[in-house]
């Protein structure tokens, strides 16, 4: 299961609760899901990005391994 997933899982515990989001417990409790989800986002997008990097990371190792072999 994704963290994105795992967040909508817990917000949906949280729903069939039927937390009281103007009682101070409920309040915390949702400004935390809340928090949970923007986190879930972004590392999906560092993710993202590492996926990314490593993919022209390898292709740069590859053609400098081309260049190495023309020089030598």
């Amino acid at each position: 299961m994704e963290i994105k997933e795992k967040v909508a899982y817990i917000k949906g515990l949280a729903e069939g609760l039927k937390l009281d989001v103007n009682d101070a417990n409920g309040k915390i409790l949702a400004a935390i899901i809340d928090l949970l989800g923007d986190m879930a986002e972004e590392i999906e997008a560092i993710e993202e990005n590492a996926e990314y990097l490593e993919n022209y990371v390898e292709e740069l190792d590859e053609d400098l391994g081309s260049v190495e072999e023309l020089l030598y």
